[in-house]
This record gives C-alpha cells, sequence and structure tokens, in this order.
C-alpha cells in the first residue's frame, strides 16, 4: 500500500512537532530543509520509522 502525500505531509509536521526533525526555510533556494534533530527512535509506530529511513537514509 502506498502512502498518499497528504498523509506524508501530515506525518513530517507531527514528527517536527515532537522534535524528531526540524523543517528550516532555505530563501536562496525556494524550498524547505528537512533536519534529522536525532530524537530517540524507540517511541515511533513503524511507519514514522519508514519514513525518516527514507528521508535521512537510516533512523
Amino acid at each position: 500500500m502506498r502512502a498518499k502525500p497528504e498523509h506524508v505531509a501530515a506525518t513530517v509536521f507531527d514528527l517536527a512537532e515532537r522534535g524528531m526533525l526540524r523543517l528550516e526555510w532555505v530563501p536562496a533556494e525556494a524550498t524547505w530543509r528537512l533536519i534529522r534533530t536525532g530524537g530517540p527512535a524507540a517511541g515511533l509506530r513503524a511507519y514514522e520509522f519508514r519514513l525518516l529511513s527514507v528521508l535521512f537514509g537510516g533512523a
């Protein structure tokens, strides 16, 4: 089953709210940068762990 874009976006914002990653606006590139903050992965749901692995090459 594939994740819908709106579900991925919601999960990214939720992970940011919980301190697992940070969103940073890059004006020179007119884009957003996702920065892994290194929060504990122990409490993550399987789909959250998979998303972090895809985004950052391993959680």
